[in-house]
């Protein structure tokens, strides 16, 4: 319901909800022979707890993979920005509200590779793996899982950071450059001037190095899923 690619809002929610019914028959077999014992001795109020604690714990696992997208979003956001491409709209794909049209791009593009590279089946095996870190047992530790969420943000941030790093040394020197330009002829109109140049060289450098941006988003998600650790 939260992971990235079919977590999106142009997905209704009754595919959604079929989509989980699904995994959850799929992967009932594998973890039935060690879960069913402790199950069966547990009374009926205990098995609401269960419950309760289980849906916790897989929103954390979707949330700490939708964390990676959020980082992408604002990586493509912040490069729109400086690209001067910020206040042309795009499409919507998981929040109600407008992106950017390259954000829209960059977005896109990360969710198709998500599903052509299986990265999608990795959080199902993550989901399967969790019950051998997660005692069924121990209710859900809410001071464990934030420590695990703000972890996991904080890197995938600090991956969206590193990701926009060319683009704010770019931005910085081109308008540093036209600044300097303005002072020197304040008769010419150098914002209006400078708009094509801007676009056309954050373009350049983002057709240069727009599959390595996307290729190191995907090992670093990939990574996390097959580690836990980004």
């Amino acid at each position: 319901m939260v992971l990235p690619g079919m977590s999106a809002q142009q997905i209704p929610m009754r595919v959604r909800l079929m989509v989980s019914v699904a995994c959850t028959l799929a992967i009932s077999p594998l973890l039935l022979g060690d879960l069913e014992p402790l199950i069966r001795e547990k009374s009926s109020s205990e098995h609401i707890v269960i419950i309760a604690s289980e849906v916790m714990v897989g929103t954390m696992i979707g949330l700490m993979g939708r964390y990676f997208y959020i980082a992408l979003e604002f990586f493509a956001a912040a490069t729109s920005t400086f690209l001067g491409l910020g206040g042309t709209p795009g499409i919507p794909l998981h929040d109600s509200e407008t992106n950017s049209l390259l954000g829209s791009l960059i977005s896109m593009t990360a969710v198709c590779l998500i599903f052509t590279t299986d990265l999608h089946l990795e959080m199902i095996k993550a989901l399967v793996e969790s019950y051998k870190v997660i005692d069924l047992r121990v209710f859900f530790d809410v001071q464990s899982a934030l420590r695990q969420l703000v972890s996991v943000a904080a890197k995938a941030f600090m991956v969206a950071v590193q990701l926009c790093g060319p683009f704010i040394i770019y931005s910085i020197v081109v308008n540093l450059l036209f600044g300097l330009a303005n002072k020197l002829m304040p008769q010419l109109p150098i914002y209006f001037v400078s708009i094509p140049f801007v676009i056309f060289g954050g373009l350049a450098i983002l057709l240069s190095g727009g599959s390595h941006v996307i290729s190191v988003f995907m090992q670093s998600y990939s990574v996390w899923l097959r580690t836990g650790t980004p």
